[in-house]
């Protein structure tokens, strides 16, 4: 039988607090208000939109927070035999229910600001952590919130991506609506994309640079390519894969991604430790990108 895997799919969020009046300028101070003390603890328990919710943080050491969050899923459940087509509900205790993990890591500086790497998943999202901690205040009779705020296109600084050595770009061009004609400002290598989709009949034009040399791309032609296409209005993709990460970087995304896969054990689970040490690796491959947020 195959090895079965599960694939994370990651956002990466900038915090912000909602009211200067808060005590807890980001998320990693908000949820050790409910620690007393120890590395492993769990926030109260909130109900809303028909679902319960909390925080269990598995970890709280080096100024660094591993943890999930917590939907209880509150509804009928039933299973079924996939052989015989046999139906039997799933049946719990009065405080018991399905549980849904979203995993995450939250990465505090000593000025507060701070980067929260959280998995983008279908139940407990991260505007339903923003909600759970609004209603979690709102129960506690104080004001306040928590704005997660997506790291994507806008904050990209490709200098500080290209301080990594590139290993492959790869864009794609669009056909114009209207018939083509070469425009000065643009460089002769785009020029001639264009042209060859003219007389091609073409709709759009992909290619990929790559190297295996050691230095990789040269970075000021790289720099400068780059550059021509993300102003280019018929651009229609721009991706660059540096050598320490593993998924190339979209700069056409509206949010920074990242994604890992794990093995999954005979009963369908992995362990968490493994999850945090994957989320770890992206947060130092990403180092470059993210260092604003955590000085």
């Amino acid at each position: 039988m195959a090895q079965k895997t599960k694939t994370f799919y990651m956002r990466f969020y900038s915090t912000e607090c909602a009211s200067d009046k808060m005590a807890s300028k980001n998320l990693t101070q908000f949820l050790r208000k409910y620690s007393n003390g120890q590395h492993t603890y769990i926030t109260p328990l909130v109900e809303f939109n028909d679902y319960s919710y909390r925080v269990k943080v598995c970890s709280d050491l080096n100024n660094t927070i591993s943890g999930y969050f917590v939907t209880y899923r509150n509804e009928l459940l039933t299973k079924g035999n996939m052989d015989t087509g046999d139906e039997e509900p799933l049946h719990f205790a009065d405080n018991e229910a399905i549980i849904e993990k979203t995993y995450f890591m939250s990465y505090p500086s000593s000025s507060n600001s701070e980067i929260v790497i959280y998995q983008n998943s279908r139940f407990g999202r991260i505007h339903d952590l923003s909600s759970y901690i609004l209603n979690l205040l709102k129960n506690e009779n104080l004001d306040g919130g928590m704005y997660f705020n997506p790291i994507g296109k806008d904050d990209f600084d490709l200098e500080n991506i290209l301080k990594q050595k590139p290993s492959y770009v790869e864009y794609k061009l669009a056909k114009p609506r209207y018939k083509y004609k070469p425009d000065e400002t643009e460089p002769k290598w785009e020029q001639s994309q264009f042209a060859l989709m003219e007389d091609c009949n073409a709709g759009t034009f992909t290619a990929k640079l790559s190297t295996r040399s050691a230095a990789g791309l040269n970075k000021s032609k790289l720099k400068e390519m780059v550059e021509s296409i993300l102003d280019n209005p018929h651009a229609r993709k721009c991706k660059i894969k540096l050598e320490d990460i593993d998924e190339p970087i979209d700069l056409f995304s509206d949010v920074l991604k990242a994604q890992f896969t794990v093995s999954l054990a005979a009963n369908g689970t992995s362990g968490e430790s493994y999850i945090f040490n994957n989320i770890s690796a992206l947060k130092s491959s990403y180092a470059k990108l993210l260092e604003k947020y955590i000085q």
